[in-house]
C-alpha cells in the first residue's frame, strides 16, 4: 500500500458518450484525473480517464481495473537510498461505445537497474460487463505460458502478422510505419523482418470497429514502436473460435 496519496486532481471533462445497460443509454462523461502516488525516495504519477459510472457496475469495474493496472506497474518505494525512482503513466480513452471501451496506456519509469523503461500498451473492456479482454485467450498464439507455447507456430504467426501490418498500412495510407525511424530506406521484405523482430501482436481494439495491432520493441529500440488499427477480417483467422473480439465487432 502506498504510504501517502499526495493529490488527486480532476483536470477536465473530456467527452460524453452514450453507454448501455438500459433501454435508454445513460450518458457517461469522461474525466481526466491526475494522482500523485509517490513513495519514499520516488516521484510517481498516474493520469487516467475516469468514466462516470452513472449507476453502471460495468463502468465502475472498468474504472477500478484501469487505475489498478497503472498502480500495479508503479515502482513503489526506492530500495536504493542514493537513487530515486520515477514513474509516470497515462491511460487515455481512445474508444467508448455501447460494445467496447479501449484505452492506450503510455508509461515511462526508472525503478532501478541500468536503464529507464518506456512503453505503450492497450486495455480493452466489454462495455456491458466491464470485463477486460484476455488477449491470451482471444489470440491463442499469444499465450505466454512457457510450458504450452508452440514456438514454431508462434514464429509463423508473427511472420504472417508482420506481413498483414505492412499490407494494411499501405491499403489505409497509414503513416504509422513510415513515421518511425527504424524502417527508413528498407524494402518491403526488410520492413516485415524488422516488424517481426519487435514482437508484433494483436493488442486490443481500436476506434472505428477495428482491431489494434502493435509492435513491442525492447527499450533500446523504443522509437520502433507503432500501433496500427486493422479490419477484423485481416486478423480474424488468428482469433479463438469463441473470441470476444468477434462478438464485439460484429
Amino acid at each position: 500500500m502506498f504510504r501517502h496519496l499526495l493529490a488527486i486532481t480532476v483536470i477536465a471533462a473530456v467527452t460524453q458518450i452514450a453507454l448501455a445497460d438500459s433501454p435508454t443509454p445513460p450518458i457517461a462523461p469522461v474525466t481526466t484525473v491526475e494522482e500523485d502516488i509517490s513513495e519514499t525516495n520516488s516521484t510517481q504519477k498516474i493520469t487516467w480517464d475516469r468514466l462516470a459510472d452513472v449507476g453502471s457496475s460495468a463502468l465502475a469495474k472498468v474504472n477500478a481495473t484501469v487505475r489498478a493496472d497503472l498502480v500495479e506497474s508503479a515502482c513503489g518505494a526506492s530500495e536504493e537510498p542514493d537513487r530515486s525512482y520515477d514513474y509516470d503513466a497515462t491511460a487515455k480513452v481512445i474508444e467508448l461505445n455501447d460494445k467496447y471501451i479501449a484505452y492506450t496506456v503510455t508509461s515511462s519509469s526508472y525503478c532501478g537497474g541500468a536503464h529507464p523503461n518506456y512503453g505503450t500498451y492497450h486495455l480493452t473492456f466489454d462495455a456491458k460487463t466491464g470485463e477486460k479482454l484476455d488477449l491470451g485467450k482471444e489470440v491463442p498464439l499469444q499465450n505466454y505460458d512457457g510450458d504450452n507455447v508452440d514456438w514454431d507456430a508462434r514464429d509463423k504467426y508473427q511472420q504472417e502478422l508482420a506481413e498483414i501490418m505492412l499490407r494494411e498500412a499501405k491499403a489505409s495510407n497509414s503513416t504509422a510505419i513510415k513515421d518511425t525511424e527504424c524502417y527508413e530506406d528498407l524494402s518491403d521484405a526488410e520492413v516485415v523482418e524488422q516488424i517481426k523482430s519487435f514482437w508484433p501482436s494483436i493488442s486490443g481494439l481500436a476506434p472505428g470497429n477495428k482491431v489494434m495491432t502493435s509492435t513491442s520493441p525492447p527499450h533500446v529500440a523504443t522509437p520502433c514502436q507503432f500501433d496500427l488499427p486493422v479490419p477484423l477480417e485481416a486478423v480474424e483467422k488468428f482469433l479463438a473460435p469463441d473470441s470476444k473480439i468477434k462478438e464485439l465487432l460484429k
